[in-house]
């Protein structure tokens, strides 16, 4: 089914507001990964030197709604920079349940090896980044690859799962340990996660997500292992969902996973803040993903204004 919420998110007035913002060297093409459900992407990138490392980008909405092209601005930060950008959209909930996100998402990485030699792509510098219930996919993306029992029990088919790995991941603001994301008071949190993982929210308050035989193969925080790649989590005091992404946080850092954490402080620091990088914690939120992406490459990796 043709994600119709996708298709209405964006209108004819707010289009042209979202093109001023892309940044000016940044190319953008529409393309459809999945011609089933008729999921597309946006790929942004600029001239520069080949092999481009790959940024796979995952937006948020709650599972439920949401489009990838309110989050071309900012990516085009990073195709600026020299990254390849593949901004997917995926199936929503209700229309389509999880792991059916999961397959999205590798089906989208699939189109990325198909098309390596086209745009010039270099595979082994693969970048997972996602807001909110974004950040949850590319964790979850991630987990699946160092747990590879999860390509069997989420029905992925992928023929490079023994060679994929995730070079790094940049989770913004995510729903990352559901246990405590589920009482943080965050608006509709309970219903987005319930409608996601389609369980009642009676079952789901009382569930140990560390424990429960089929709720922990939905919860980032209890997949981390000692394989889980480097990554960079991003959050502030006034983001209701914050305590989630400080329990990731330190569960990496317990397993020894090399890990960062930016944490912003002031009222605007609020969910998502890193998107709005006209703040001043947005601005340190992006430069320290441009940091974090420079240790995780081995190379500069600098904003081009």
């Amino acid at each position: 089914m043709k994600n119709k919420i996708k298709d209405i998110a964006i209108d004819s007035a707010t289009a042209p507001l979202v093109k001023a913002l892309i940044s000016a060297s940044v190319q953008t093409e529409r393309v459809v990964y999945n011609n089933a459900l008729g999921l597309d992407a946006d790929i942004l990138y600029a001239d520069c030197s080949l092999p481009r490392p790959v940024m796979l980008y995952i937006h948020g909405g709650g599972w439920v709604q949401g489009t990838n092209h309110l989050r071309d601005p900012y990516c085009s930060r990073f195709a600026a920079a020299g990254f390849f950008v593949m901004n997917i959209n995926y199936g929503l909930v209700p229309d389509i349940r999880h792991p059916e996100q999961l397959r999205n998402i590798f089906q989208a990485i699939n189109f990325l090896y198909v098309n390596a030699e086209k745009y010039g792509l270099n595979i082994t510098e693969f970048i997972l980044c996602g807001d909110s219930a974004g950040a949850h996919l590319a964790a979850m993306a991630a987990a699946v690859t160092v747990n590879k029992e999860l390509y069997d029990k989420f029905n992925i088919v992928f023929y490079q799962k023994d060679s994929f790995f995730i070079k790094c991941a940049v989770l913004i603001c995510g729903v990352l340990d559901m246990g405590s994301a589920l009482k943080c008071g965050f608006k509709n949190i309970q219903e987005y996660i319930a409608a996601y993982t389609g369980y009642d929210i009676n079952t789901l308050m009382g569930a140990d997500f560390n424990a429960d035989a089929e709720l922990r193969w939905i919860n980032p925080c209890t997949l981390i292992n000692k394989d889980f790649p480097p990554c960079l989590v991003i959050s502030g005091e006034a983001d209701l969902l914050s305590l989630s992404s400080l329990i990731f946080y330190e569960k990496l850092k317990a397993e020894n996973i090399k890990a960062g954490l930016c944490y912003a402080m002031g009222e605007d620091s609020r969910h998502c803040y890193p998107l709005f990088d006209i703040t001043e914690n947005g601005k340190k939120a992006k430069q320290a993903v441009f940091e974090f992406l420079t240790e995780a490459l081995g190379r500069e990796i600098n904003e081009q204004i």
